[in-house]
């Protein structure tokens, strides 16, 4: 199972540039949307990757805090700056109880991701 970062170098090698069609007319990604666009695809790529072998395995494969803490497969926990402003908002709306988006975010991937026994 490729890395992120592989993903990222075989992309790279595959397609040194990429361009868009935005009103009939076709341009080069400037180099921040190529690396942005790039970096979507290699995320999706370890995601997929990471499902097919949770599925091949039955589950026996899954590293479960990983799973739960890598934003890089696309299912776990939020970003830490998302959940700091989850958190804002919550406190700001006076919900830091199990009503918050925070916390249900958070149940959410622990109850998808349990600790086997």
């Amino acid at each position: 199972m490729a890395t992120k970062a592989e993903h990222i170098t075989a992309l790279k090698a595959e397609y040194s540039s990429l361009t868009k069609l935005a009103d009939g007319v076709r341009s080069t990604l400037s180099d921040s949307e190529y690396e942005a666009t790039i970096d979507d695809w290699a995320t999706t790529r370890a995601a997929e990757d990471v499902r097919k072998a949770l599925i091949e395995s039955g589950g026996e494969t899954a590293n479960y805090a990983e799973l739960r803490t890598s934003v890089h497969s696309g299912h776990g926990y939020k970003s830490l700056p998302d959940q700091l402003d989850q958190l804002y908002h919550d406190i700001d709306d006076g919900k830091l109880d199990k009503t918050g988006a925070w916390y249900l975010g958070v149940k959410a991937v622990k109850d998808k991701y349990t600790k086997p026994a």
